[in-house]
């Protein structure tokens, strides 16, 4: 919808008037916004015409990035290629995945794994100003994707930031 919108009619005063629920207004309002996707799907959606094709791209998509993301943030912690490549595969293959496959919200977790990396380079003092603006980008668009994940993003993200800078040595505490 969001890519409908921002593509095609483009009026504010309708924004939020998704062909949903018709004719009651400001129906897109009653679910998740899913606006941490719309990065991806736009473009998809712009190039196609197609918004069938534009959601399962899109799925696809966060399958693959959620995968790079994960082995990517257990290959920094462990050293090992083999464990990311394991982690990455069980990312897109863990079982409560299977029940809901085609719901794009529950499944578009590419930013988590980003915002792990950005507080481990953080607390390494790895440019730390510039991460925290990636990081803090992160958070959003995790949480704009879901209302069901946005708790548990902010939860899991801060307790891993807590116990990241608290095993650091004290002077990079």
């Amino acid at each position: 919808w969001w890519a409908h919108r921002f593509l095609d009619q483009v009026r504010l005063p309708s924004f939020y008037d998704a062909n949903v629920l018709y004719p009651a207004s400001h129906a897109l309002t009653y679910s998740d916004l899913q606006l941490g996707t719309v990065p991806w799907i736009v473009p998809i959606y712009a190039l196609t015409r197609n918004p069938v094709l534009a959601y399962h791209l899109t799925l696809y998509i966060g399958f693959v990035l959620c995968a790079l993301g994960f082995c990517r943030l257990v290959q920094s912690w462990t050293g090992s290629t083999f464990a990311g490549v394991v982690t990455g595969l069980a990312s897109i293959l863990a079982p409560y995945r299977m029940t809901g496959l085609g719901l794009l919200y529950l499944h578009f977790l590419v930013y988590i794994p980003v915002a792990f990396l950005c507080v481990d380079a953080i607390v390494a003092g790895r440019r730390p100003w510039r991460l925290a603006v990636v990081l803090l980008a992160a958070l959003v668009l995790q949480s704009a994707s879901s209302g069901y994940l946005a708790y548990v993003t902010f939860v899991v993200v801060f307790v891993h930031a807590a116990m990241t800078a608290w095993e650091a040595p004290s002077p990079q505490r």
